[in-house]
């Protein structure tokens, strides 16, 4: 074939035309699938933000019920020191049902919140699941410090009750649970194990040191609160921009 031929067959503007489709199909292709790994990770995110939004929620009631049980604690307490002090009297099953009140108690903290959506969604996923820097703090902060910090306020709360359980043992008192047969085994009456258990120092000092640690125990408490609805305000918030439906929260829910 002569070079003439040859030369007009490979035709620069030809090719020109060729390469510029093919490259053009190649973004296009790129774009494509960045596109899909963008709409995969923002579906991602939506999820994953709305079943802790759910969590939020739940522990919101939670966090709301512990706190009105332990103010409610905080006024038993006050008037058993009181009585103990000799500035109100009490009955005796007043008396003994604040000591059991002593005993038990409504915690918060991470042991019983709602978590395992963000750890299996978020802080063990492998990759930054949530592209708002705001909110992953947030959450981050919420959940390792503010929870766990909780727990250390419930682990030093039980450390009393054991103290104000061993102190009753030792001074061989008891508090009445119920137990059918507990007031007639021991050596003194009903009336005079719950006068010795208000009349002994180191048993009304142990309920004095709760009564303290209920108190900050409580403003622990209420901070992660705060911080509970500052996420979920950026939560919402997000929700709104991305048009996503979710169902309101309510800061004021609790049990029941």
């Amino acid at each position: 074939m002569p070079l003439s031929n040859l030369w007009g067959k490979l035709n620069p503007t030809n090719l020109i035309a060729e390469f510029v489709i093919v490259t053009l199909s190649v973004i296009a292709a790129l774009a494509g699938d960045k596109y899909l790994a963008h709409r995969a990770t923002l579906e991602h995110e939506q999820k994953a933000l709305q079943l802790i939004h759910q969590d939020l929620q739940a522990n919101q009631k939670h966090l709301n019920s512990a706190t009105a049980e332990m103010i409610r604690e905080d006024s038993v307490f006050v008037s058993l020191l009181k009585h103990a002090a000799g500035d109100t009297t009490l009955s005796d099953s007043t008396v003994n049902a604040a000591f059991i009140d002593l005993t038990f108690f409504m915690y918060f903290d991470r042991s019983v919140a709602q978590t395992a959506n963000y750890d299996s969604k978020i802080k063990h996923a492998g990759k930054q699941v949530i592209q708002s820097d705001s909110i992953q703090t947030a959450l981050n902060h919420y959940y390792d410090s503010n929870l766990n910090n909780l727990a250390e306020w419930t682990e030093s709360r039980m450390e009393l009750v054991f103290d104000l359980s061993r102190e009753i043992t030792k001074a061989g008192l008891y508090t009445d649970k119920g137990q059918p047969y507990i007031r007639r085994i021991q050596d003194k009456s009903y009336s005079q194990n719950i006068s010795e258990l208000t009349s002994s120092i180191r048993i009304m000092g142990i309920a004095a040191d709760i009564l303290w640690h209920n108190g900050h125990h409580r403003a622990n408490m209420e901070n992660t609160g705060k911080t509970l609805r500052s996420i979920v305000e950026l939560i919402e918030a997000y929700f709104e921009e991305n048009d996503v439906d979710y169902e309101p929260f309510d800061p004021g829910a609790t049990w029941g």
